[in-house]
């Protein structure tokens, strides 16, 4: 089973603090509960305000939610109503509507574009414990297809616009290394857009997304984020 096989999800936010915000999330009012759903949030909103986290009419977060972070949702199994609001404001951006949850799968939620959002319940069947896992999501609607290159090795091809060819869940292999380079190139022209260094762990997996605008300054610079899923095998 999923959660078998990915028991250490919450491990994940802990671990690699520097690219995630941790959350003092919902829990249980009963003090028999003893299993959880989870699910990692991505905020690819392009917007500098940031965001807030609520169920329904409950807010479930009171720290700013920033753009290009993510976070492990822990929250009781059952029926839910996520939804992003303007950081401190009611203004809501994005929301889920009646979604299921539960304790046997595990979900990826990603806040994206004006207003867009995406659940999709993972399947982790296709990774390895010999490799590090890798995806990548293009989240960049300003950005034509891309290469991905990790240590001048083409990984992924002419990604266009997730949003628009849909959210694959399919993992890639990628031999297990510490300060990797990565880079990615516009596919039409070869132009490097952005380079930076990641830590691939063998027998973990790793979304990689890219965000931001092309010609973005700022907090708003095309960028590459990545969040991990801690593995136990």
């Amino acid at each position: 089973m999923i959660r078998q096989k990915f028991a250490g999800f919450l491990m994940a936010a802990s671990l690699l603090g520097m690219t995630t915000m941790t959350a003092c999330l919902k829990t249980s009012n009963s003090s028999t509960q003893t299993t959880w759903a989870y699910s990692t949030v991505i905020n690819a909103y392009p917007d500098t305000v940031g965001v807030n986290i609520n169920d329904g009419s409950t807010l479930l977060d009171t720290t700013r939610f920033k753009f290009r972070d993510w976070t492990v949702l822990r929250d009781v199994p059952g029926i839910h109503n996520y939804n992003f609001t303007t950081y401190q404001t009611s203004t809501q951006v994005a929301g889920l509507v009646a979604a299921s949850f539960d304790s046997l799968s595990y979900h990826t939620i990603i806040l994206y574009g004006v207003g867009k959002i995406a659940n999709l319940s993972e399947n982790f069947d296709g990774t390895t414990a010999d490799s590090a896992n890798i995806r990548f999501y293009h989240l960049s609607d300003t950005t034509a297809p891309v290469d991905v290159y990790i240590n001048n090795q083409i990984v992924f091809s002419q990604v266009s616009y997730t949003p628009s060819t849909g959210f694959f869940q399919t993992w890639t292999k990628f031999p297990a290394s510490s300060n990797a380079n990565l880079q990615v190139k516009l596919h039409s022209n070869d132009s490097v857009i952005v380079t930076r260094t990641i830590d691939l762990v063998q027998a973990n997996a790793y979304q990689l997304y890219l965000n931001g605008y092309l010609h973005g300054v700022g907090s708003q610079k095309i960028y590459v984020n990545l969040a991990s899923y801690a593995t136990s095998y």
